[in-house]
């Protein structure tokens, strides 16, 4: 009976002791995170808030112009490709304004959160005022966070911070 309460005791000791040894790692898992799908923008606020920010300064048509071009399942979109060495996560990327391809290559830290979208070129100019917003979104990150349903990437404009809201695009 000893033995068998003793076995118990230690069984229910090494139950008790598995969520404190599996929860020290804070590290995103940033392949997990970016890679394999295609990100979709959702929209493009200020830090602090979630709410559209207003770009169009009262212009409506030009408002409605970008939110139709935002409803199209190939425009305002993000791929992320490369690989996890040690510290350093990266590789390439491409995506779609409304009229311009975006490439470059990107690096990202589980740890620190810290995003960097490097060489980042466009094929054209943008006359859409949130196609605009998002190049310069994409070429001033410089923070993600989220996970693999949800992405936000902080960029700065002007001394202030923003940051564009993603889904993977279905």
């Amino acid at each position: 009976m000893k033995k068998l309460f003793s076995a118990a005791f230690r069984l229910l000791a090494l139950f008790l002791l598995l969520p404190f040894m599996g929860s020290c790692n804070q590290e995103d898992d940033v392949m997990a995170i970016f890679a394999g799908k295609e990100w979709k923008l959702t929209y493009i606020a200020a830090e602090g808030s979630h709410k559209q920010f207003d770009f169009w300064n009262g212009n409506d048509q030009s408002r409605e112009r970008s939110m139709a071009e935002l409803k199209k399942s190939d425009t305002f979109v993000l791929t992320f490709s490369g690989t996890d060495l040690a510290d350093i996560t990266g590789g390439d990327f491409n995506g779609r304004a409304v009229k311009s391809d975006i490439s470059g290559t990107w690096t990202a830290n589980g740890e620190t959160k810290v995003l960097s979208l490097g060489g980042v070129k466009t094929t054209q100019t943008e006359s859409d005022v949130l196609a605009n917003a998002f190049i310069t979104g994409v070429r001033n990150a410089f923070r993600y966070d989220g996970d693999d349903q949800n992405l936000y990437i902080y960029y700065k404009e002007n001394n202030r911070v923003k940051f564009m809201s993603f889904r993977p695009n279905k």
